[in-house]
């Protein structure tokens, strides 16, 4: 079975790697970067293929937030 996906995901794709991922040394780094970045979300869909918003924040209050405060707290302990 072959994915279809539009271009408009690629042109998404390279523009986050671009800005959040401070684009590639060549051009296989970057092109690496886009695939990862576009096959996260695509693995995500056809993993859980209905995943509502209610079990993304759920998830989001759990493990994410979680972690930020953990790194807030030591973060204000080592200021000291």
């Amino acid at each position: 079975m072959v994915l279809k996906i539009s271009n408009r995901f690629y042109t998404i794709g390279g523009l986050y790697t671009l800005l959040f991922l401070g684009g590639g040394e060549n051009w296989a780094t970057f092109l690496l970067k886009i695939t990862l970045v576009i096959f996260i979300p695509v693995a995500i869909t056809n993993v859980y293929g209905r995943y509502r918003t209610d079990d993304a924040i759920r998830w989001l209050w759990k493990y994410p937030t979680g972690l930020a405060l953990l790194g807030l707290a030591i973060v204000m302990l080592n200021k000291t």
